[in-house]
């Protein structure tokens, strides 16, 4: 799992058990957003080369791997949840995404109640 937002909101370290934040820079943005192919959560493959960009904190699995990805807007863009894992086959395509789509609205909502109070 990891998170990623701009670096107004991933200025502290986070403790166990939250996920690993990462500031969203330009290339890993980019990368997310191909990812979504335009869609608010989606499944999909994840390849070594991502796994390794996305995902620095965790060791790549071998061969590809994959994801649910959630963008995150209350508003305002917010970031990107990832969720991984290393067996190709654990996020389809065609799986649904209704589940991560909420769960990516809750982290959203979180991340502004975080930014209103100053973390």
């Amino acid at each position: 799992m990891a998170l990623w937002c701009p670096s107004t909101l991933s200025d502290s370290e986070p403790t166990p058990p939250q996920a690993p934040r990462h500031v969203l820079d330009q290339h890993a943005s980019a990368r997310l957003s191909a990812l979504l192919d335009g869609r608010t959560s989606r499944c999909v493959k994840l390849s070594v080369s991502d796994w390794k960009c996305l995902l620095p904190h965790v060791k790549a699995p071998r061969k590809a791997g994959s994801c649910a990805i959630s963008r995150l807007s209350a508003g305002d863009p917010l970031g990107y949840l990832l969720l991984a894992s290393p067996s190709p086959d654990a996020y389809r395509a065609s799986m649904d995404t209704l589940f991560t789509e909420y769960l990516g609205d809750i982290v959203a909502r979180l991340l502004v109640r975080l930014g209103d109070h100053g973390g």
